[in-house]
């Protein structure tokens, strides 16, 4: 994993089946204390349930360990998303949810980082990554997530069942009528206390071992919005 600039800027990355961006902002120390203890509650709770078929019981635990990697709760909560038409996208639920919980400047960093990932092409590491984490043939769980110049990260799920085929995400439309489920969002809001972390962060890094390289990798994101 290579994330470290002399100068920062704002980024994107891959965290196994998180797509986060950072805002320039963030410190790098910070950025690592992130990315390294939102792996490891994901991969705690990927040894505990399934992500695909048991998504509320791996949410509660992998929030339960982001607890105990000093991560402090702001929003935790599980709401129905309702299309407006009849086909919709990963973006319109995403987008939904995040223009009434952060700002424009943040929303931007959140669509630049999706628009990047789209554009790499289908047998890029980094998407193999994120579609083998977070959807099997007719179930999806993703997460989108931003993180602000306060170092305070917002993310947002998603958990639908459907009769279409899902293959790469944020790259097509789905249909309501083929919805095997109802949409669900998740919206979690939690700030990682810095001065208790230091504690504990070796420990993480050296408890993820080489997951670090092989789970988190930077999407290089390119300033656009489309």
């Amino acid at each position: 994993m290579n994330y470290k600039n002399e100068v920062l800027l704002e980024a994107g990355f891959v965290n196994a089946g998180n797509l986060l961006s950072f805002a320039s902002t963030v410190p790098y120390l910070q950025r690592c204390d992130i990315l390294n203890s939102i792996l490891l509650a994901q991969l705690a709770a990927d040894k505990k349930y399934s992500r695909i078929d048991n998504t509320e019981k791996w949410y509660g635990f992998y929030t339960d360990t982001l607890g105990q990697l000093t991560w402090q709760s702001r929003v935790f909560q599980f709401n129905e998303y309702t299309p407006h038409n009849n086909t919709f996208t990963l973006e319109d639920v995403v987008f939904s949810v995040f223009e009434k919980n952060i700002t424009d400047d943040q929303l931007s960093l959140v669509k630049k980082t999706i628009n990047t990932f789209r554009d790499l092409p289908n047998d890029d590491m980094r998407v193999e990554l994120y579609d083998k984490l977070t959807h099997s043939l007719h179930i999806i769980n993703v997460q989108v997530g931003v993180v602000n110049s306060l170092s305070v990260m917002s993310t947002v799920g998603i958990i639908l069942k459907t009769k279409q085929e899902v293959e790469r995400l944020f790259t097509g439309k789905f249909s309501v009528s083929m919805l095997d489920s109802k949409i669900i969002t998740v919206l979690y809001s939690a700030a990682l206390n810095e001065e208790l972390y230091s504690s504990i962060r070796e420990k993480v890094i050296d408890k993820l071992g080489l997951k670090r390289n092989e789970l988190i990798l930077d999407l290089d994101i390119v300033l656009k919005v489309s």
